[in-house]
Parts: C-alpha cells; structure tokens; sequence
C-alpha cells in the first residue's frame, strides 16, 4: 500500500491519528529481529554479541498505532530479542505512565520545558507541558477534540498543533500567555506535523490532498493574509532552527516504497531542489528532526524483514529505533537499543534527544544523550540546491 491510500485509514481516536503519518511507515516497513543493527551493513556480517536480561515480551503495539494505521495488518504480540548494540549512554525516562500513551515531545529554546500529547486522561489526547526535569504535568487542552502534533515557537510563548476540533483536521496554535487558541488552516484535507521557521513567522505542515492523496507539503505566513504555499511533497516537515531548509520524509515510487529522509532550501520563499540525506534499500527511515544546531540529524528506522508476516503475507513493522546522522548522511550512530518502538525523535538545547518509546511497556517519554564528533564544517548552499555530498545538508 502506498501513501496515496492514506486517505482510505479511517483514525479512531487521536493517538491513531497522531501515528497517521508514521502509520505510513508501516505500509512499507517491517522490523527485523536483530534491532539496532545498521541498516546499510551488509547481512551476514559477525556482530559482537552482548549479554542482557531476560528478553522482554511485548503484549500490544505501541499504543500510537491501531490496526487501522498498522497498514500491513494487525500488531500481534511478539518476543523481544537480544539487541546486538547498546546506546552509547544512559536512557532517561521522563514520564511514566501505565495507562495510556504520551507521546510526540518538543523541548523549547531554553531546554527548561517540555510539552507532549498523551491520553493519560482520556482515550482522544491532550496536549500537557512539564519541567524537562521534573514530574508535575499542566494539563493545556481538555475537551472533546484530539490535540497532537505540538511544537514550541522560538521565543516559547505560542505552541502550533494539530486539532480534529473544526471537524477535519488543521493546524491550530495556543498562545501561553493569554491561553487563546487560532486556528490557522481551514482546509477540507487532513493537515498535521505543524513546524516553526527559525523567526517565528512562519509555519510548515504536511496535508494530504483529498483530491491526488498524496501527503505535500505547505508553507503558511502568519504575518501576512493570504492561501498557504505549497513547496513540494513530502511528510513530516521539521524546519531548521538555523537556516531556511526543512527537513521531511519521502517515499520512493518504484519497488518497496520505503521512506528516505530528504532536505529541501527555501530561497526567497520558493522551493529548491530537493536532496536526500538518507536512504537504504532495507529500511524506512522517518520522522526527522534537526539538532540545535543544524550540524545532525535525528531519525527512525524501521526495517524490513524478519520473517513476520500479517495474515495477507506483507511483512509487518513492530518496532523501531532511534539514529543520529551528521548532516552529510555520515557517522550513523543508534540511540536506542531495540527494546520496544521508539519514535518522534527531538532535539534539546543540551544535545538531548528525547523520544517516545514503549520500552518500558506503556509507552512513555524517555532521553539520550549522543557521543558525538565535532560538528563539521557548513556545506556551501546555491540556488540550485544544497552542494556537496549526495548527502545535502547546509545551514
């Protein structure tokens, strides 16, 4: 199944509709059982095998996604297994919830805060903000609708978000400082995954066109009246926080549409070239997010094979894990160690990734923080694109 049949999952509750676009992952993917081993190292190849406890069993999928967004059939129950790597140092969790779901984090500028989704109080999510390290939760949205998507603005007053509240879903922003909600998009699509360009002037999003049902990608001027811009197709857009390029996901049209993590400069507000930071032939690779300083980039992997099946004999995902790429698509390094399904990487001020993840069993808010080289010098950027490497990258 492709993106474009996205428009045929009908979303149940918010946290499906949270995982919808990651759902399209697992139209694509599937996990194999050897966890965080690199995707692009040849099968085959001795790993050094590590002891661990007793592997754990997971009992149902993470609580995100629902049968009707686990695109290649339903999540059965599976055996963890030994991971062959280990994260480079310790996961912090964050929330501990054992009800429910809480899930796609955002830390603001000053690493102090920490707003998230979740259904811990009601089986549609709300949106909740708390001390990066402490344990009190304000509750900020509470009604009928599903709140997801959340991102802090650059100076922290205002968080974008996705709402079914209008009927379809839009892109909506609170204001903390007057606890006012505006609605931003007024479209008959599906818009979600809403993203602050560096000034705070504008947005970004990913709607999926009723009428192609191909997931695109829209650019909205908050100070400035008018339709939105359209700059190109994609999903899950993440702006830099330094430079005008956004960061998103794409499907390959031929063969295994697996995704593949692309970039893509705005010159004077018009769409370059866009060009792929990474790829692999066993895996899709999703949800990006810059580092705080635009020199690397968060991802997901989800891989293929491992011999699990739905009943319709496609391959099926059931976890994923957390990576960390310099923005030339080099030094790969795994940030999770393949217990549980990890997802919605981002970034802090510290170098923290936080992500949510079900390796505890509910899932739950946790953070790493990578080991990583010096940041590398900017790529040149051109009106063409962004030179260099296939990898792309630039600030």
């Amino acid at each position: 199944m492709g993106p474009g049949e996205m428009k045929q999952v009908q979303v149940r509750d918010a946290a499906s509709t949270n995982r919808l676009a990651a759902g399209v992952l697992a139209a694509a993917v599937a996990i194999t059982s050897w966890g965080c081993a690199d995707p692009n190292t040849p099968t085959g190849q001795p790993v050094e095998q590590v002891p661990v406890e007793e592997p754990q069993t997971a009992s149902t999928p993470p609580s995100g996604y629902d049968d009707e967004v686990v695109l290649f059939g339903s999540m059965r129950p599976v055996v963890q297994v030994n991971p062959d790597s280990f994260p480079p140092t310790p996961q912090i969790q964050h929330t501990w919830m054992t009800e429910g779901a809480d899930f796609d984090p955002d830390v603001d500028a000053t690493g102090e805060r920490l707003v998230f989704a979740s259904t811990r109080h009601s089986v549609r999510p709300d949106l909740y903000m708390k001390a990066a390290d402490g344990a009190t939760v304000t509750q900020l949205t509470a009604d009928a609708a599903a709140d997801i998507n959340p991102a802090f603005s650059p100076e922290g007053n205002r968080i974008a978000f996705a709402s079914d509240r209008s009927g379809t879903w839009d892109i909506w922003i609170l204001n903390l400082d007057d606890r006012q909600v505006s609605q931003i998009t007024h479209s008959p699509a599906t818009d979600l995954y809403p993203t602050w360009s560096p000034e705070g002037k504008r947005l970004a999003h990913c709607r999926l066109s009723p009428k192609s049902g191909e997931w695109e990608l829209w650019v909205t001027n908050l100070d400035k009246e008018g339709p939105a811009q359209f700059v190109g197709y994609g999903m899950y857009p993440r702006w830099s926080p330094v430079s005008d390029i956004l960061l998103f996901q794409r499907p390959r049209r031929r063969g295994e549409p697996l995704f593949s993590i692309w970039m893509m400069k705005l010159i004077d507000g018009e769409p370059g070239y866009a060009t792929e930071l990474m790829a692999s032939d066993t895996a899709g690779m999703i949800l990006p997010c810059w580092s705080p300083e635009g020199t690397h980039v968060s991802y997901c992997t989800v891989e293929l094979g491992g011999g699990v099946v739905a009943d319709d004999g496609r391959p099926r995902s059931r976890r994923s894990d957390i990576w960390v790429v310099d923005r030339e698509g080099r030094g790969r390094i795994c940030l999770t160690d393949g217990v549980g399904a990890s997802y919605s990487p981002t970034w802090s001020p510290d170098g923290r990734v936080y992500y949510s993840s079900t390796r505890g069993g509910s899932e739950n808010l946790w953070s790493v923080l990578p080991a990583l080289p010096a940041p590398l010098s900017p790529t040149r950027v051109t009106r063409a694109g962004l030179s260099g490497s296939p990898g792309g990258g630039g600030s």
